[in-house]
């Protein structure tokens, strides 16, 4: 019974360790990118740049969950982790018509990739109580990090330039489990975060 358990464990660590995340960023009157491949298990991050916008699923895989966020200057993030192969059809509801859509493709995972990024992090303590320190894998002209609570607001943001070492003060937030992503403008690296 042991070996069945442990092996079921190591499946399960090895789908953990493939997701990989992609950002599409609203900006203007467009989605960057418009189209995009992910497997079952990645994480598609919608980052607001400006404007007033949503991101509503149009079209998606039967047994999909459906979407409609707003995103804006007060909610700036919507985390979507796909769990059906299939592609996904999605607009900016007031900027649709001005040609404001996009799609991803969801293809089912078939094996572990190495993942690359120049915005490899860790940060301790973790658990947090008043500030977590932060070191990245190499000095980075400009970072931005975010932190997002489990419903994918953004409750903490803040930008880095010319660091490898930073600290960020996590006093004003509500204990509990949150996810900190540091993008350079091309590669998100995200971590989980518990605040005590």
């Amino acid at each position: 019974m042991r070996r069945y358990v442990l092996f079921a464990v190591l499946i399960l660590l090895s789908f953990a360790g493939r997701a990989n995340k992609i950002t599409i960023i609203a900006k203007d009157y467009e989605f960057d990118p418009a189209q995009a491949t992910v497997y079952l298990g990645d994480t598609v991050m919608f980052l607001w740049a400006s404007g007033t916008h949503t991101t509503t699923s149009t079209s998606i895989p039967d047994s999909a969950v459906a979407w409609d966020n707003p995103l804006d200057h007060s909610q700036q993030t919507f985390v979507y982790v796909p769990a059906v192969a299939g592609t996904y059809s999605y607009q900016c509801t007031p900027h649709a018509s001005m040609g404001m859509t996009g799609s991803f493709t969801v293809s089912p995972a078939t094996s572990v990739n190495k993942v690359t990024s120049n915005v490899v992090f860790g940060f301790w303590p973790n658990p947090a109580t008043s500030s977590a320190h932060v070191r990245f894998n190499k000095d980075l002209q400009y970072v931005s990090v975010y932190i997002a609570d489990i419903t994918g607001t953004i409750v903490w943001k803040g930008a880095f330039e010319d660091v490898q070492e930073a600290d960020l003060n996590v006093s004003n937030l509500q204990p509990g489990r949150y996810i900190v992503y540091a993008t350079d403008g091309q590669d998100v690296f995200s971590q989980k975060l518990l605040i005590q």
